[in-house]
């Protein structure tokens, strides 16, 4: 019997904050039209040396800030089931950075060119309105841990797409 593989995709990502306010990267699923709002990042590539080139990588395509690195402080699983894949991301505090919010460094033909829409600095108060992963940000633990300046590395667990029973993965 035949099973279809798994396909493994690890994200890096920094997690810029501002008291009441993150910064956020909004896409848009050019099919459907569906937006979302996420910390900036994304998946490691071949030339990138550790998961901090990639978030430092990823950060400067999607917002054009230079960011200073230093430590992983949120570990995510998640399974997303009817494409088979399984993610693993890693956010990063971002201690500190220099430059201008833009999103023109993304390249041309990177998978994100066309599909990234704004990013923006958004206060608590304006996540509610919005589709944002993680759903955590808008949790109470994750802004203490804001105030407290990202204390220590927190797993924030294993999430699943809903499974369809037809996947039986053959």
């Amino acid at each position: 019997v035949y099973k279809r593989q798994i396909e493994h995709r690890v994200r890096a990502a920094g997690v810029f904050t501002d008291r009441d306010r993150i910064l956020l990267v909004c896409h848009r699923d050019p099919d459907h039209g569906d937006e979302w709002w996420i910390p900036p990042g994304g998946r490691v590539e071949p030339a990138d040396h550790s998961l901090f080139d990639t978030a430092r990588r990823e950060i400067f395509e999607e917002t054009g800030l230079v960011a200073q690195l230093s430590r992983i402080i949120y570990i995510r699983e998640f399974r997303e089931h009817p494409t088979r894949t399984y993610h693993l991301e890693l956010f990063m505090a971002v201690d500190s950075y220099a430059g201008e919010l833009t999103i023109t460094n993304i390249p041309e033909g990177d998978l994100d060119y066309g599909i990234v829409r704004d990013v923006q600095w958004l206060k608590r108060s304006e996540l509610e309105g919005l589709v944002v992963w993680p759903e955590w940000l808008r949790e109470d633990w994750f802004w203490q841990d804001a105030a407290d300046g990202f204390p220590e590395t927190r797993y924030t667990g294993m999430s699943h797409d809903p499974v369809d029973p037809r996947d039986t993965g053959e």
